[in-house]
């Protein structure tokens, strides 16, 4: 995590850093889950894949790691401070792009 944080700053990259909660997408509104998300004050986000890709990896021996770059949120959507959609998307793919090869350095 401290290297993680050193790549952000060097890179100039506002960050948060929080509890991600993922949850399959076949389980997402379920009762008792969305409860435990809306209730627990240290959860920053939730997200639908990264689970099932860990988990599977993990069932095929495969050493697997996941970063995810949240460039949207209640606050700011993703085409704030981009001109399109595409942009948007292009900045994020090579702000993520970048932070993910350092990390693997």
């Amino acid at each position: 995590m401290k290297k993680l944080r050193r790549i952000l700053e060097d890179l100039d990259q506002a960050y948060v850093e929080g509890t991600i909660v993922s949850v399959p997408c076949v389980l997402h509104n379920i009762g008792h889950i969305k409860k435990f998300v809306e209730e627990n004050a240290g959860i920053v986000g939730v997200e639908l894949e990264t689970s099932t890709f860990l988990h599977y990896s993990r069932k095929e021996g495969l050493e697997s790691y996941s970063l995810l770059y949240i460039s949207d949120n209640k606050k700011h959507d993703i085409i704030s401070g981009a001109k399109s959609v595409q942009e948007a998307r292009r900045k994020s793919l090579k702000t993520i792009t970048k932070v993910a090869i350092k990390t693997l350095e």
